[in-house]
């Protein structure tokens, strides 16, 4: 984090604690106390002699609204010589209007922990195919959904970043925003008086497009700074959940929380944290083969400076974040970081079909609707328990979050709908990011977060294993840490996943699954193995994000016994990603 910036931000934003400087925090329902650490989500974890009380929130008689229109207002941009992520560029930067406030004296000496990110590398290619790739489509020909055609034309391959305007409906909640005391537990946010709340009317707000050849991100900085909409250009189609209307809901901590959907920051408490409906900082870099936004904001009650960088490259399919938490104060500070992922996957609707994919034998369970599970706080066995396979959404009866136990064991997770054939990877350092969960609404009321039937799910990551885990950050130490994130689709689901590829191997007697799906074009081959042996290779195979690959395989005999592996390599024989028992050398016939 660059030292200036910071004391920037300290001096500029520490002394805002008035309603209009912090994000609106409500009065809980009439039934809880006021003063209390209130309304949980449903995903929150019970203690063994209670149960989770959903509260009900006031209902409105309702009209269908419109999805959210965007209009680009270009800003012109200044040219300098600066860096993303340690990457020197000469860039275009722009950066949001600052708040004033007293200047405020604070010595920081940020270091970094031994979790430093891996630097991002140079957007040109280091081992480009040399054959000529073809997308399906040129991506100025690639439709998009309606709610963005205001969007100025996108022709090119280098990616861009802009400033927008989006104007989406929105109950009518900041004059229902109560001031809190010193001795709230979430003083100096606001809390909610829910029964004020009034009805959804069209609400503009400033947005940052982000965008490359083979994905179209919406950055929302009056909302905590969310990455609100994500476009999958091949098939069109937004992965992450778009709520119809923005609407309080009676969960988190400060008994309400915003339900817009996208991926959203959550500190320095767990669940929804306490700043997802904050205006965020944030700065734009414009480069050659690399675009970037910056989001940032001090969180009010902790002290600690948030950064999260938002990056696309030229050549990739993914999106990189790298989140970046700094402690400016002289005294520890203990605190809880998760990101929110809400999906539907290319749908409104999520069901049978959907599968998450979370490696690992077991789980803790957060909490659940469902009196055959385990309760919140205990293991249970991951995905089959009790011959349920419980990966599949479809034998889901209820609600349920679960954490990786005793931590995450892999560098990805993610989802997979049947129903779309549209899926999400997330590759993170887990020895350094250890939280993974998932959580499905199951059979929960959509009413409770939205004015339709609409449904989603969530993929959370954080730093510490559980929400019951803190992290501590001595005075001026930082911690950061690189993940991304990309799209799947037309390949049934998938097994492993790395930064580079995503591939299926799915033995179900008497055919073999395979597929591969990439984040950048490559021509190289693949190879099916059984104890070790080749049993087939597909040679030349030519994969890219706009095109993957998909084969079933009936095994010689019709045999599947055996223990089956799947690597992938590239046309200079260096692996690309494997997954199962693979032998040392493919010969192909």
């Amino acid at each position: 984090m660059n030292r200036s910036r910071l004391l920037g931000l300290v001096s500029l934003t520490l002394c805002l604690f008035t309603v209009e400087g912090c994000s609106g925090q409500p009065v809980p329902d009439a039934s809880v106390d006021v003063a209390a650490m209130v309304s949980v989500s449903p995903e929150a974890s019970p203690q063994p002699s209670s149960e989770v009380r959903l509260h009900p929130i006031a209902s409105h008689t309702l009209q269908a609204l419109p999805l959210p229109t965007a209009t680009i207002q270009p800003t012109p941009l200044g040219t300098v010589t600066d860096t993303v992520a340690g990457l020197p560029m000469t860039s275009t930067v722009t950066r949001s209007p600052r708040l004033t406030s007293p200047a405020v004296t604070v010595a920081v000496t940020p270091t970094l922990r031994p979790m430093t990110p891996t630097a991002i590398p140079s957007s040109s290619p280091t081992s480009a195919p040399t054959a000529t790739w073809e997308p399906t489509a040129t991506p100025s020909a690639i439709p998009l959904p309606t709610a963005d055609a205001g969007w100025a034309a996108y022709a090119g391959d280098a990616p861009r970043v802009e400033e927008a305007s989006i104007t989406i409906n929105t109950f009518a909640y900041d004059s229902a925003l109560v001031p809190t005391a010193e001795d709230d537990p979430v003083y100096p946010y606001p809390r909610l008086d829910h029964e004020r709340v009034g009805s959804p009317l069209p609400k503009t707000h400033r947005a940052i497009v982000l965008e490359n050849r083979y994905l179209e991100l919406t950055i929302l900085p009056d909302l905590g700074g969310r990455i609100y909409r994500w476009v999958d250009k091949a098939s069109g189609k937004n992965l992450f959940y778009q709520n119809p209307v923005i609407k309080p809901t009676t969960w988190g901590h400060r008994g309400w929380w915003l339900a817009t959907g996208g991926m959203e920051w959550a500190l320095p408490l767990d669940e929804h944290g306490l700043s997802e409906a904050s205006w965020w900082d944030y700065e734009l870099r414009q480069g050659v083969n690399l675009a970037s936004v910056t989001v940032s904001n001090i969180e009010e009650r902790s002290g600690l400076v948030s950064e999260i960088t938002i990056s696309l490259d030229a050549d990739h399919a993914y999106f990189t974040l790298i989140p970046e938490i700094a402690n400016p104060g002289d005294a520890p500070v203990s605190f809880k970081f998760w990101l929110n992922g809400m999906f539907g996957l290319g749908s409104q609707q999520v069901g049978p079909g959907l599968e998450f994919v979370l490696p690992g034998g077991e789980v803790f369970v957060h909490s659940t609707g469902d009196d055959s599970l385990p309760d919140g706080g205990e293991l249970m066995d991951w995905p089959v328990f009790e011959g349920r396979d419980l990966s599949d959404y479809g034998t889901w009866t209820s609600y349920l979050g679960a954490f990786a136990a005793p931590s995450a064991q892999a560098d990805y997770m993610g989802a997979y709908s049947n129903a779309t054939d549209l899926g999400v990877v997330r590759i993170f350092p887990h020895e350094t990011a250890s939280g993974a969960k998932i959580f499905g609404m199951g059979n929960i009321d959509p009413a409770r977060w939205t004015i339709d039937e609409s449904s989603y799910f969530e993929l959370w990551g954080g730093l510490a294993p559980t929400f019951e885990d803190e992290t501590v950050l001595e005075g001026g130490d930082s911690i950061t840490w690189q993940e991304r994130w990309y799209a799947v689709a037309d390949m049934g689901g998938f097994d492993f996943a790395n930064e580079e590829a995503a591939l299926r191997l799915d033995v179900d007697e008497p055919l073999i699954h395979v597929a591969v799906a990439t984040t950048r074009p490559l021509i190289g081959y693949l190879t099916l193995w059984r104890d070790g042996e080749q049993v087939r290779a597909w040679r030349p195979l030519s994969v890219s994000p706009t095109r993957s690959f998909q084969r079933v395989v009936t095994p010689p005999g019709g045999r599947v016994t055996g223990s089956w592996g799947l690597s992938l390599h590239d046309q200079e024989g260096s692996q690309v990603a494997a997954v199962g028992e693979t032998g040392a050398t493919a010969v192909v016939h």
